[in-house]
């Protein structure tokens, strides 16, 4: 492990005397070329809102023996405090296996300076090293079936009446080259995974003419992130969007789902009691892979996210 964090260590403190708008130019050794923001940037994200929204009785707590309500702000360990972690770039398009990020450099041709430099080397982040946000939540209904669908997910500075959000030039850039995953457990476990979710949170910002960290003449096509299992290969992957939510009235909470509509998990409940919860993990990272994460978001934040999630049953799917 120490001989694993040194290198590491040793490069954030390199970047952190590097000034704004470099173009670096990276690839792997094994011929794995990429877009790739290399910077250990202050960018992170704190005061993450999940609340449970829907038309029949869905509750959410941090704690499996916890209080469950209709909304909860959760944070790592489940503790009332603001991530305090670095979101450093990395990529996967599994979170149960990991994720992976550049841990070493060399300079581009015969130069010594930062303004070129190539990935030599990958290695696995591991969840000590806070490169990534992740917490657990808790579903739960009284249902007797519930389907689970993000009904939403919003970043920005929300308003007095929590009805909308400011989205500064900031906002929009850093989350652009943003990822949301999603683990979920079997009902009641808090050691079986059944399913895994990766959703883009702004596909509707991008930077304009980007210090794009690709090679020269090396751009790869397509969608793509680093596979977890495999040190400095990519693979073809696209996160889910917008289009794979369902439709959500805030103002009724009325909820159904569409034929893209992508469902986490079903819940049951009793009726006159809830059912047991279902565990989801939730990460949130920095993809090194995105075309948009580039030299801009340096010491950029986003400060605030929430989801939505909303519950909806067999009978309701009938009849909207």
């Amino acid at each position: 492990m120490q001989n694993h964090q040194e290198p590491v260590r040793r490069l954030r403190r390199r970047f952190r005397l590097a000034v704004l708008g470099l173009l670096i130019a990276l690839t792997a050794t094994v011929a794995a070329t990429f877009a790739w923001y290399i910077y250990n940037t202050s960018a992170h994200t704190t005061k993450v809102k999940l609340a449970a929204g829907t038309s029949i009785n869905l509750q959410i707590s941090n704690q499996r023996e916890g209080r469950y309500e209709s909304a909860t702000t959760l944070s790592p360990a489940g503790q009332d405090e603001s991530f305090v972690g670095i979101l450093t770039p990395v990529s996967t398009n599994d979170v149960r296996k990991g994720f992976q990020k550049a841990t070493n450099f060399e300079p581009l041709g015969t130069g010594t300076g930062l303004d070129a430099l190539w990935a030599n080397a990958f290695g696995f982040s591991s969840p000590e090293e806070q490169d990534y946000y992740k917490t657990a939540l808790y579903l739960r209904t009284n249902a007797p079936s519930a389907d689970v669908y993000i009904a939403n997910m919003d970043y920005g500075q929300p308003s007095a009446d929590g009805t909308a959000s400011t989205k500064t030039e900031q906002d929009r850039l850093m989350s652009s080259a943003m990822r949301i995953g999603f683990a979920v457990y079997a009902s009641g476990s808090d050691e079986q995974v059944i399913a895994q979710y990766i959703f883009s949170l702004n596909e509707d910002d991008h930077i304009d003419n980007p210090l794009n960290n690709t090679a020269p003449g090396q751009d790869q096509p397509g969608s793509f992130v680093m596979d977890p299992t495999n040190p400095g290969q990519t693979v073809a992957f696209t996160p889910l969007n917008t289009e794979n939510y369902c439709l959500y009235d805030p103002d009724t909470s009325a909820a159904s789902a569409t034929e893209k509509s992508t469902k986490l998990c079903t819940l049951t409940g009793l009726g006159s009691d809830y059912g047991e919860a279902t565990r989801m993990d939730v990460y949130l990272w920095l993809e090194g892979c995105d075309p948009d994460c580039t030299n801009e978001l340096c010491s950029m934040t986003l400060h605030n996210l929430s989801i939505i999630f909303a519950g909806v049953s067999s009978e309701e799917e009938g009849t909207q």
